[in-house]
């Protein structure tokens, strides 16, 4: 079991490697939808020295996919196109850089409801073509990854995504990361259904995201808000699931670590 921290403010790589040495984070987490963090224009020799630079200091490399414009739904060919051709590049620059995992979001599946109905006609009609869209795109990333893990996180996890999730996972090797937080819904009730998919392929977590939800939303520092991690430790706490401090700056993400920590041994 692993801690690292979303790194989101950092001016480059290697101040985000450097933070996370001295503070005792095992793995730092670049998001690519930030453009400080963009690895298209660091030259593969650059990427190896930096490589070597996290070795010394024994800090891990993780990815989060630009999730927040980019959905793996897309189906116009030239758009689709080119989302795989950009996590070509990524998962190219991952493998240099030794990069354990990267972490996507699906995305969103379009909807069209119809007047005075709570049913999605839209979705019954096309379910097998969306459906087929996502698993194809995301079977094409996983297999363009390598020794890089794929990890698809609950954005938006529905019924229909999960289940789709079932099937791509029974076909290929697609990996989890459950972000805690997101197992709530607005009013902070548990998303019952997403928690039992969780349960239910819990050999499949490699990730885990930790923040805290307040009246100012989620990322919050742990203990500001309203989650009680507790019953989640079961969950998480294995060795194949790395713990990200889901909380910027990277100053609050150390202070949630160690308020997590010390939550950890009062709970054992």
């Amino acid at each position: 079991m692993k801690k690292g921290y979303h790194s989101v403010y950092e001016e480059n790589l290697i101040q985000a490697i450097d933070f996370a040495a001295v503070s005792g984070f095992d793995f730092v987490q670049y998001d690519l939808g930030v453009p400080n963090h963009f690895l298209d224009h660091i030259p593969d020799d650059e990427l190896i020295s930096i490589a070597s630079h996290a070795r010394n200091q024994n800090v891990e490399i993780t990815f989060h996919g630009p999730c927040d414009n980019v959905s793996l739904f897309s189906d116009y060919p030239a758009i689709r196109s080119g989302i795989l051709e950009q996590y070509k590049v990524i998962l190219h620059k991952a493998k240099l850089l030794h990069a354990r995992h990267i972490t996507l979001h699906t995305g969103l599946c379009p909807e069209f409801k119809l007047a005075n109905s709570e049913s999605n006609e839209y979705l019954t009609k096309y379910g097998d073509y969306y459906k087929e869209i996502l698993i194809k795109n995301l079977s094409q990333i996983a297999d363009m990854s390598g020794d890089v893990l794929v990890c698809v996180e609950n954005d938006g996890f529905s019924p229909f995504v999960m289940s789709c999730m079932e099937e791509l996972m029974a076909e290929k090797p697609v990996y989890l990361t459950v972000d805690i937080p997101k197992l709530f819904n607005q009013d902070l009730t548990l998303r019952e259904e997403v928690c039992q998919f969780f349960s239910a392929h819990k050999d499949c977590i490699r990730e885990a995201h930790l923040h805290d939800i307040n009246e100012n939303g989620r990322h919050q520092v742990i203990g500001e808000g309203n989650i009680d991690f507790t019953r989640f430790l079961r969950l998480i706490l294995h060795e194949h699931i790395y713990l990200n401090f889901e909380v910027r700056p990277k100053e609050a993400a150390l202070c949630s670590m160690q308020r997590f920590d010390e939550l950890c041994r009062n709970y054992t």
